[in-house]
């Protein structure tokens, strides 16, 4: 009788522990992402070389392997 006891007390808990979070926790859930100002996503630039839209993005040339900013002794 006192395993039937405790399985019913680890039952009983875990049911009300589930109850209050899916309750509690949801609204939380709500009340974060209103706070947060709901799902809207930033605006993307359709553009690959751009930055924010505004101006393109100089790359710099290739410079092969051996070549460039290193000093060579």
């Amino acid at each position: 009788m006192k395993f039937f006891d405790r399985l019913l007390t680890i039952v009983v808990t875990a049911t009300l522990t589930s109850i209050v979070w899916i309750v509690f926790g949801s609204s939380l859930l709500e009340m974060a992402d209103e706070r947060q100002g709901g799902n809207e996503a930033a605006p993307v630039s359709l553009d690959a070389n751009s930055v924010d839209g505004d101006r393109p993005v100089e790359v710099p040339e290739f410079t092969p392997p051996g070549e460039g900013s290193v000093p060579e002794d």
